[in-house]
């Protein structure tokens, strides 16, 4: 790509090649431009309603739909951007299973971390966050599980000791008679 291009040449392009997502950082880059003139570019495009800027430095490009994009076609970049692990959940999950006899009205993700919703003319991700108490219950689960099996040990040397004892005293009043 030329050096030469605007920015709105530039996600003009990026839709071509079927991208529906940028970074300013990107952008700033290939351009050749600083970060502050592609922010300032960026904002008159913002008002135009061609781009949402969704986190800091990471935006969409709208003006391809009349309505607002699906979230599956920039989640995944988005996530790489913010650094965080995650999984499409609920109702979204079991919409791409052909499960769900119903329309989807917020984007659910389940993440790593905790992450701000989105709520942009008409587009709603929500972010749900892989709780720590899971981790503490599955340990718990596991430290419960420990101690039953350290007790059915003991209890286990228990019938050994017992039969032993009981074999013992059987000989010893064999021995005596």
């Amino acid at each position: 790509m030329k050096k030469n291009k605007t920015v709105a040449q530039y996600l003009e392009e990026l839709v071509r090649f079927g991208k529906y997502h940028f970074l300013v950082e990107e952008i700033s880059h290939i351009l050749g431009m600083k970060k502050s003139s592609v922010s300032v570019s960026l904002s008159r495009l913002s008002k135009k309603g061609k781009i949402l800027m969704i986190r800091k430095g990471f935006g969409i490009i709208t003006s391809v739909t009349s309505g607002p994009l699906d979230p599956s076609y920039f989640l995944n970049a988005m996530m790489n951007h913010l650094h965080s692990q995650y999984y499409v959940g609920l109702l979204n999950a079991a919409s791409y299973r052909g499960a769900s006899h119903q329309a989807v009205m917020t984007y659910t993700v389940v993440a790593d971390k905790v992450l701000r919703p989105v709520n942009l003319k008409g587009l709603m991700i929500t972010f749900i966050t892989k709780n720590i108490l899971m981790r503490l219950i599955k340990l718990k689960k596991l430290q419960e599980l420990e101690v039953t099996l350290i007790f059915q040990v003991l209890n286990l040397r228990q019938l050994i000791l017992s039969v032993f004892l009981k074999r013992v005293v059987i000989l010893v009043t064999l021995q005596r008679s």
